[in-house]
Formats: structure tokens, sequence, C-alpha cells
């Protein structure tokens, strides 16, 4: 709480901002590009592994194969939650470069459409069982992330424009 028991109460808000900020070190964005590596690598590994075994291993390829898949599940699952919290914080740091700043905003509005896009093809290819290409799954997903660029770009512009006007009739 409070460095002194006489000192000022501390602030609550102060202590949920400390507790859940992100510093990322110059360093560690090849930690972070790592992980994402090792995450490719250990799925690569796993379908290879399945792959060129199938026939000199039978079913015991998978005593192999399960333990990389849950490698690759588990390491996936923490690049998936933190490399856009990395991205975000070197995108908002003080002299960030304006690519980077207009990759970091507009990539994470085509990310969560194309995320929800794929809950939503994820839950009709689970309800209705029908073997289709995996490019018309790629296609939909794609488009997704496309219209989600392009409502944030078309969000931002009105949100620019309503404060312009704002600011004009001042």
């Amino acid at each position: 709480m409070g460095t002194h028991a006489a000192g000022p109460p501390a602030d609550p808000d102060d202590e949920m901002r400390q507790m859940f900020q992100v510093e990322i070190a110059p360093d560690s964005a090849t930690g972070v590009w790592g992980a994402l590596a090792l995450t490719v690598a250990l799925g690569a590994g796993a379908w290879a592994l399945e792959v060129y075994t199938r026939g000199s291993l039978g079913a015991w390829r998978f005593a192999l194969v399960v333990p990389l898949v849950l490698g690759a599940a588990f390491q996936g699952f923490f690049v998936v939650l933190f490399l856009p919290v990395a991205i975000a914080a070197k995108a908002t740091a003080p002299g960030a470069p304006r690519w980077l700043r207009f990759l970091a905003r507009h990539a994470g509005n085509g990310f969560l459409a194309m995320l929800l896009v794929d809950l939503l093809l994820a839950s009709l290819a689970l309800s209705y069982p029908q073997p289709r290409p995996w490019q018309f799954y790629a296609l939909i997903s794609a488009a997704g992330f496309v219209g989600g660029v392009v409502v944030g770009v078309r969000r931002r512009r009105r949100r620019w424009a309503a404060w312009r006007a704002e600011r004009g009739s001042r």
C-alpha cells in the first residue's frame, strides 16, 4: 500500500497500473519472435514426425507427436496472447515510427475481425461437417481481416472529422 503509515493513502488506480504495466526491454523483441519461431517449429516438427513415421512406427508415433503438439499449443497460446501486447507497447512508445503505429492500429482491427470470422467459420464447420478445401476458409478469413481494416479506417476518419468539426465551431 503506502510507503509509510503516516504518509498519504496509496492510490488504488496507480497500484493497478503498476501491476498490469508491460515494459518491453530493447532486447526482448528477439525473445518474443524467438517464441513465435519455436511455436512454428514445434508444430511443423509434429506434423513432419506424424507424416514420415506413419508406416514405420504405427500408432506409437503419437507417443512422440503428442508432446510436440501440446508444447506447440501451450507456446502458441502465450505467443498469441503476448505478441500483440509487445507490438502495441512498441507502437505507443515515444518516438515510435509512424509505419509501426499505423500497422498496430489497423492490423489490430483486422485481426479482431478475422478472429470473429474464424470463430463463426469454426462453429459452422463443427455444426455442418462437409469437406471443403482449406482455400475456402483462408479466403473468408482474409476477407474478414480486410473488412476489419476498412471498418477501422472508416471509423477513425469519422472520429477525426467529428473532432475537426468540433474544433472549428469554437
